[in-house]
């Protein structure tokens, strides 16, 4: 009788500590879901940026992005790729990317913040996402400085939500070997010329901290294809048309080789 008690009781007792595991387990999954971020900021570099740190934790562009989502519960991260200059590389990431992206719950808010090449690995993944029918969509894409070959990567804008390619006149490395600088108009895709504190940046003036601090304003502001965003240091960015757009572009003149040889063996980079 006595050993039948202590039995009974022993087992009243463990059921009492699981549902108390029970209800502390619950309460910690409520808080989770409750600390998970609703929106997320990914940074994809461009080719050979890997030892770079402006995208990294501490450095300026990522540092100026993570203070100006804060109020958001947004988190920052970044993508790590190989960043060769070479189309199996961007391949290769694009498919991390993708698998990446459909790892987050479709709730999540995701934007995507590429530099130079890394724009094309970004468009690459979503190609992937809307060619697999993954319910993933992304919200924003910020292209910044992108060689843009639409033959090769095309924006997917089934699964891109909204796409602002920015892109400035005095980037002598982002047209070469025959790139362009704005997307073929299509919903949904805004093409910006871009000046800080009144000057067209270079190539990596593109992923400066000014640029990261304002970013994410632009889709609170009007912007219009084809359209100049003056970004400042201490003010908000300014939107303006650009009716001269087209005349710019086309009195382009390519580069010479001496120029191109200069910029290959001074950055090495896209």
């Amino acid at each position: 009788m006595l050993n039948f008690f202590a039995t009974r009781v022993t087992l009243l007792d463990m059921k009492n500590i699981f549902l108390k595991s029970l209800v502390f387990c619950l309460a910690l999954t409520h808080l989770a879901c409750a600390m998970q971020p609703h929106e997320v900021f990914i940074i994809i570099p461009g080719t050979w940026a890997l030892k770079e740190k402006w995208f990294k934790i501490g450095g300026d562009f990522f540092t100026a992005l993570q203070e100006s989502v804060a109020y958001k519960n947004a988190k920052v991260l970044w993508f790590r790729w190989l960043t060769n200059n070479y189309e199996s590389s961007r391949k290769e990431a694009a498919r991390e990317l993708a698998h990446i992206l459909t790892c987050f719950e479709v709730k999540t808010e995701i934007n995507l913040i590429a530099h130079s090449h890394g724009v094309n690995v970004a468009l690459g993944a979503c190609a992937l996402l809307a060619r697999d029918g993954a319910k993933r969509k992304i919200k924003t894409l910020y292209a910044l400085g992108a060689p843009i070959y639409e033959e090769t990567y095309c924006p997917q804008m089934d699964v891109i939500m909204a796409l602002y390619n920015l892109y400035s006149l005095n980037d002598t490395i982002q047209t070469i070997w025959g790139y362009k600088r704005i997307f073929a108009k299509q919903p949904g895709i805004v093409n910006l010329r871009v000046t800080t504190d009144g000057k067209e940046p270079t190539h990596f003036g593109m992923h400066s901290a000014t640029i990261g601090k304002w970013l994410v304003a632009l889709p609170h502001l009007y912007c219009a294809d084809p359209g100049i965003i003056k970004f400042f240091e201490k003010k908000p960015p300014k939107f303006e048309n650009d009716p001269d757009c087209q005349k710019l572009l086309a009195d382009e003149k390519p580069i010479d080789f001496e120029t191109l040889l200069y910029i290959r063996k001074k950055y090495i980079i896209f």
